[in-house]
């Protein structure tokens, strides 16, 4: 292994060989955070596989689950975008509540689905300014902020054609909207 001086004692060059493994035990200990773990046991033990080889193997148990005591999801400014029913809804079907397991992977999706329906609404500037999940690990909480700042709400304008191999008046009808329209 390199780094690891050849004429070490074996007990030394053994405990010297488990302390070069403190990375990997950190690795496997940040594995289960996404799950909403956050106080893992991990023991560790080094094992020789041959001639100057070892095994590292890692037992981990995940240890209590942090709870989410606070979600926070805030639109600003307040100009109507909760008012309307797909932004709602989605808002409302944020997958975390309080008293529930912080999941990593629901909190990404939650978000993802809250800044999609903005956009899809006419909010194409929506930005997610802040973003926040607030692990104490003493006492397993965690609280979720998030606050997005809508921006103003587009609308459609009027379609325009030129040097079309068709009609004036045959292409127009075939435009979904009419100029004013929500963007959606």
């Amino acid at each position: 292994m390199p780094g690891v001086p050849r004429r070490t004692p074996r007990a030394a060059r053994a405990a010297l060989l488990l302390a070069l493994a403190v990375p990997p035990r950190a690795i496997a200990g940040i594995a289960v955070e996404p799950f909403g773990y956050y106080n893992p046991r991990i023991d560790g033990e080094l094992r020789p596989a041959g001639p100057g080889e070892y095994v590292a193997a890692f037992r981990v148990e995940r240890g209590p689950a942090v709870t989410i005591r606070r979600v926070d999801i805030d639109l600003r400014p307040r100009d109507g975008a909760l008012e309307l029913p797909v932004v709602r809804r989605t808002v409302e079907a944020f997958p975390l509540e309080a008293g529930e397991r912080l999941d990593h992977a629901e909190y990404e999706q939650g978000k993802g689905a809250i800044q999609s329906a903005l956009r899809g609404a006419g909010y194409l500037d929506a930005d997610l300014g802040v973003r926040r999940v607030a692990v104490n690990t003493d006492t397993n909480l965690a609280d979720v902020d998030l606050e997005w700042t809508t921006g103003p709400r587009y609308r459609l304008g009027g379609a325009n054609f030129s040097e079309s191999q068709f009609r004036d008046d045959f292409l127009p009808g075939y435009v979904p909207w009419r100029p004013g329209d929500w963007y959606s």
